[in-house]
């Protein structure tokens, strides 16, 4: 199961990358000679085309095989099983096991997949707090 990003967040980082290529255009045609100030609004626009690619390929969150991973260059992977207590605290669910804590944040899932997220945590054997 994939549990994506909301339309909104993703759709933001498409807009910003779309203006900070538009404002590296025009400093790049602006200026005779171009320092990299000026391609540096380039170097942005690209982060952010990546991010917003990344969000639309890979979503926010898999649960797979037993385990739920945050799909981030670095992120955190945990056994469904080894979760112990689940979180619901100030927007995010923090899911804890003896080794490790995983933060999601709720305000960056999609409206309509969120209670399926609820409802794969409410499977587990964990405590609620």
């Amino acid at each position: 199961m994939k549990i994506p990003y909301k339309k909104r967040h993703i759709h933001l980082n498409l807009i910003l990358g779309l203006t900070w290529l538009a404002s590296g255009i025009l400093q790049t045609v602006q200026n005779e000679n171009a320092t990299f100030y000026d391609w540096y609004w380039l170097l942005l626009s690209g982060v952010y085309f990546t991010i917003y690619y990344f969000q639309i390929k890979k979503k926010y969150i898999t649960i797979e095989n037993g385990i739920i991973k945050k799909n981030w260059p670095f992120g955190k992977t945990m056994r469904l099983s080894e979760i112990n207590q689940i979180k619901h605290f100030s927007g995010k669910y923090i899911l804890t096991s003896n080794l490790k804590n995983m933060k999601i944040h709720i305000d960056l899932i999609d409206v309509e997949s969120l209670p399926l997220l609820k409802t794969e945590l409410d499977t587990l054997n964990a405590e609620w707090t």
